[in-house]
């Protein structure tokens, strides 16, 4: 049935890149000659026996991940600014006594008892 799908929807020509394959949907790559942009098509046949015909354009796609990206980046500096004050605040829990030894020690080695 897919093969019957491929072969009256999506011709094969230039246009069309095959992006994958499976036993039950194909996904392409295509311009139509009517748009200016490039469309991610997925034609496939669902177990009932229903076609299914799905088309994306591509550049609304790349925008929409170059949101996702630039919000994930943002997040990610957040992230690390945040556990960075974290950890000095726990590593000044840890070095805070140490501190002291050396100021009692430099006190002692000028004999301020």
């Amino acid at each position: 049935m897919i093969e019957q799908l491929n072969y009256t929807l999506l011709s094969n020509n230039e246009e069309n890149q095959l992006v994958k394959t499976a036993e039950d949907y194909k996904i392409f790559k295509q311009k139509f000659p009517d748009y200016e942009d490039t469309y991610l098509v997925l034609v496939g046949v669902l177990p009932d026996g229903n076609i299914v015909f799905i088309k994306a354009p591509i550049s609304s796609l790349e925008f929409n991940a170059n949101i996702t990206y630039k919000f994930l980046f943002i997040v990610f500096l957040i992230n690390c600014i945040i556990v960075i004050f974290i950890v000095r605040a726990i590593i000044g829990r840890f070095t805070m006594p140490l501190f002291k030894l050396i100021n009692i020690t430099k006190r002692i080695s000028n004999f301020d008892f």
